[in-house]
């Protein structure tokens, strides 16, 4: 443990010194995250920064240069259909249907019949990805087709949702 955090002491209370905060400061990007550096809650270190009037110095309200967490990176498409990469595991058919066609690997129409009318509520063909051997972890080139709904059916005898295909 560092010798510029706190000691914790059960029962008393923490006194946190102007050049702890000011150590804090000096490895974080905001006070919140010197807040959890220095491992005590963010009211205790507000009322001390504010004391010695290190707090508004530090302050990140528009969080530069901190992760959000709500920002995913996204996966290379074409990379998943070569085989090159794993599928991972949180993996939206609608998003890579919208990519593969945006990318031109793919047309907006259905590979076995063509067809290809767009909906009228949401101006999209309704059109849902298909696995040619069943499995669905099996993301390469020659297994994966568009389908409409009836060549759905007729090929995999069910049919799940009408919202599957119209996204």
């Amino acid at each position: 443990m560092s010798a510029n955090r706190p000691l914790n002491i059960p029962g008393r209370r923490k006194v946190i010194t102007k050049n702890m905060i000011l150590e804090a400061q000096k490895h974080t990007k905001s006070n919140m995250a010197a807040a959890r550096w220095m491992n005590v809650c963010y009211t205790t270190y507000r009322k001390w920064a504010r004391y010695y009037k290190v707090f508004e110095q530090h302050k990140n309200q528009t969080g530069v240069g901190i992760t959000k967490g709500w920002a995913t990176r996204t996966t290379n498409v074409e990379e998943i259909i070569l085989g090159n990469r794993k599928v991972p595991r949180k993996w939206s058919q609608s998003t890579v249907k919208k990519e593969l066609i945006d990318k031109g690997y793919w047309t907006e129409d259905c590979h076995h019949c063509g067809y290809n009318e767009t909906n009228l509520e949401t101006g999209k063909v309704c059109l849902g990805v298909d696995f040619k051997d069943g499995d669905s972890k099996n993301w390469l080139n020659d297994n994966i087709r568009l389908l409409c709904a009836n060549c759905y059916y007729s090929f995999n005898a069910y049919f799940p949702s009408a919202k599957k295909f119209c996204k």
